[in-house]
């Protein structure tokens, strides 16, 4: 492998990583917050059904990838699509976001500080850039941390026999798995090459994208890690404790941590979450403002791209303030639609050009 060919593998594995940490988060937090109050402890039953759906969508943006650009008024619409539907991954991260620190960390602090605090932090996490190497250098620190504090949270006695695992009914677990392929929708960053190799030479620019499998992999790790961590969730609890829960941060907490009394422990399990959902915010966020400079490539100037889609995560961000989390978790499983629908136009307009 040549010196070019090096470094651009190294980019693609960077945003792959990056893309495969996103989609676990995004399944951790649609499962606690969508498919736990339907399917109770069979949650992560129901979050199984995003994992083929997140091996189509690594596979399909791979295709993309090696399909030559294309330039009009469809392409520009897809870009401006995927910008939307990255920033509504944003918001959805910044929504859950806030709803854990004012369960856990800042609980005397009012929502509204706490939603202006995460977005200018996101923001300006997105205008410094590093955020799919920050992923990155975490891929493998910060799972294990996840897991490995989570089980020393265990409660010392857990719920008896197989129910409090395998959910509250055959209907309930259908229609939280109907819900949980939307959590995909973060792998749709893998339909944009890696910003370096926008800055390096025309040689690293014709070096082969890697295959398939290079990205369905780490898309079903991380996906994997987020399933996994749904299902200590449902070993942990029982069905009273998710029903009495009605605050979308309590069942975070309480899905990463058992026990309701503060320590080390939790509180560094707690700052880890924070950090795994703030990453996926920003890298959602620099990746929709990537798309929207390849909708509008004006936008770049002044970086007015990333200051248009900033306003209109203060305008989600003021919405939540106003209604609550509840039209975040009600629009987030729809996030499919939009993910189904790029995936069919790249996927059509990939094989006309093979």
């Amino acid at each position: 492998m040549t010196k070019p060919d090096s470094r651009v593998r190294a980019c693609w594995r960077v945003r792959g990583c990056a893309a495969g940490l996103c989609v676990g988060a995004q399944i951790f937090l649609l499962g606690t917050g969508v498919a736990m109050p339907l399917a109770l402890g069979g949650a992560w039953i129901a979050s199984l059904a995003a994992l083929p759906m997140a091996a189509l969508t690594a596979a399909v943006c791979r295709r993309a990838l090696v399909s030559p650009r294309r330039t009009g008024r469809l392409t520009a619409a897809l870009h401006l699509l995927l910008a939307l539907t990255l920033l509504l991954c944003a918001a959805f991260a910044l929504c859950a976001l806030v709803s854990l620190a004012g369960q856990t960390l800042v609980v005397q602090a009012r929502a509204l500080w706490s939603a202006a605090a995460a977005l200018a932090a996101a923001a300006l996490c997105a205008l410094t850039g590093g955020a799919d190497r920050l992923c990155f250098a975490l891929r493998y620190m910060l799972p294990a941390l996840l897991l490995g504090l989570t089980a020393l949270r265990m409660p010392p006695e857990l719920p008896a026999g197989l129910f409090p695992i395998l959910g509250a009914g055959g209907l309930p677990l259908g229609v939280a798995a109907v819900c949980m392929p939307g959590a995909a929708s973060p792998l749709l960053m893998l339909l944009l090459p890696p910003p370096e190799l926008a800055l390096a030479g025309e040689a690293a620019q014709r070096c082969p994208v890697p295959p398939a499998r290079f990205f369905v992999g780490r898309a079903l790790a991380g996906a994997a890690v987020g399933v996994l961590l749904l299902f200590i969730a449902s070993v942990c609890t029982t069905y009273e404790s998710i029903a009495d829960s009605s605050e979308w941060g309590a069942r975070l907490r309480i899905a990463l941590g058992a026990q309701m009394h503060g320590s080390v422990t939790q509180t560094l399990l707690t700052v880890c979450q924070l950090i795994a959902i703030a990453l996926l915010a920003v890298c959602m966020l620099a990746s929709a403002e990537q798309a929207l400079l390849r909708a509008i490539p004006k936008a770049k100037k002044g970086r007015a791209g990333l200051a248009a889609l900033v306003l209109m995560l203060a305008a989600c961000m003021a919405a939540l303030n106003v209604f609550g989390s509840a039209p975040a978790l009600f629009a987030a499983p729809l996030l499919i639609l939009p993910t189904a629908l790029l995936l069919t136009l790249h996927k059509r307009m990939g094989g006309k050009t093979q």
